[in-house]
């Protein structure tokens, strides 16, 4: 093969190869060699940079993709393979990144790292969109917009977004107004536990929907006359409620620890001697109520034959009100179903027995 050299044209008539380029320096193994409408270059005889017929280049690889300019090939030893370095430790030249522009010089967007503040930061133009910032134990990603996860999943494994917590105290979701606990308004913990400081809407989003508050707990109710007497003692009380956004059904017993007439009997003791027509309050309800509704499921300790309603002691129980924001009343009708006024409500006199049991629904404020 001859080998023309050419003050216009240059080296011509010699391909080499990676071994022996057909351009060398001081090195034989060293330099750039030739195929049909390829370039390289090699060092210690092995091809690093390869430029194809359709102008792709490939850092240490030959078998380019048709649809890719530039073909890295990774490190043995997993370190980066490409690194962008900036010109200075601060300022202009800090922010080292790759840009991407449109064919008549738009600003597409890109992704730097910025030296100064150790973030890196994706941009769209010319904003940030997506913020990473540096921080060791706990970093975090700012986005500058609404963030749209949407996909097409073939599994029910998989999901559009999928929050894994490793640690039992730490919250697969957290979200606020903040970024700190003070902000917070929902959460959900690995377990399925669930907390929300606002209003949950269930099958809609107008008002009708909303359930404010959910909440389940003890009370211990308190029992005294309209007049003002109060029970001092010989007496155990114990209830229960649950709450549904403005909805509170409630339970309890009161019991005597004596035996006897309740109001008069030698173990309980009131604050001052109890007038028999004095009004029962039952009090200490655990929420302010607005108004009360719905009969009392179960109350003294029989059932009328006839009516086959709770009774407390000989009278026929047919429901409770509030008296009071967190007070109850308690009323009968009897079998002439005229009582009007004060006789319609329980009072200490009727308080016969050891023991009594309520249950009812009340409204509270909304």
């Amino acid at each position: 093969m001859s080998v023309s050299i050419n003050g216009t044209t240059g080296i011509s008539g010699v391909n080499g190869s990676a071994a022996t380029p057909a351009i060398q320096g001081a090195d034989a193994d060293t330099g750039i060699f030739f195929g049909t409408n390829t370039a390289s270059i090699s060092t210690g005889g092995t091809s690093r940079i390869h430029v194809d017929a359709s102008g792709n280049c490939g850092v240490g690889v030959t078998s380019l993709s048709s649809s890719s300019r530039l073909t890295l090939l990774e490190s043995a030893g997993n370190a980066q393979t490409l690194e962008i370095k900036g010109a200075n430790s601060g300022g202009a030249g800090s922010q080292p990144g790759i840009k991407f522009t449109a064919f008549n010089g738009d600003n597409i967007g890109g992704i730097y790292g910025d030296t100064n503040s150790d973030v890196v930061r994706i941009q769209t133009g010319g904003s940030d969109r997506l913020v990473l910032d540096a921080a060791s134990a706990n970093p975090a990603a700012t986005f500058s917009s609404q963030v749209i996860a949407n996909v097409n999943n073939a599994s029910g494994d998989d999901s559009a977004l999928k929050a894994v917590q490793t640690n039992v105290n730490g919250y697969c979701i957290w979200a606020g107004s903040g970024p700190t606990a003070a902000n917070r308004t929902f959460t959900v913990l690995p377990s399925g536990d669930v907390t929300c400081s606002g209003s949950l809407k269930i099958g809609g989003t107008a008002d009708a929907n909303q359930i404010d508050e959910y909440e389940i707990g003890t009370w211990t109710p308190s029992v005294k006359s309209q007049v003002g007497q109060t029970v001092t003692g010989g007496m155990t009380t114990a209830g229960t409620y649950v709450r549904v956004g403005d909805l509170l059904y409630l339970s309890a017993t009161v019991a005597i620890t004596g035996s006897g007439n309740a109001y008069n009997d030698g173990s309980l003791t009131w604050s001052s001697g109890p007038t028999a027509s004095s009004i029962l309050l039952v009090g200490n309800v655990p929420f302010a109520m607005s108004e009360s509704f719905a009969e009392i499921f179960t109350f003294g300790t029989g059932i009328n034959a006839s009516s086959r309603r709770p009774m407390f002691g000989s009278q026929v129980i047919t429901g409770a009100r509030q008296s009071g924001s967190t007070t109850l009343t308690f009323f009968h009708v009897a079998g002439s179903n005229t009582e009007t006024g004060a006789s319609m409500f329980v009072t200490l006199s009727d308080w016969i027995g050891n023991k009594f049991n309520f249950a009812c629904c009340l409204k509270l404020p909304a």
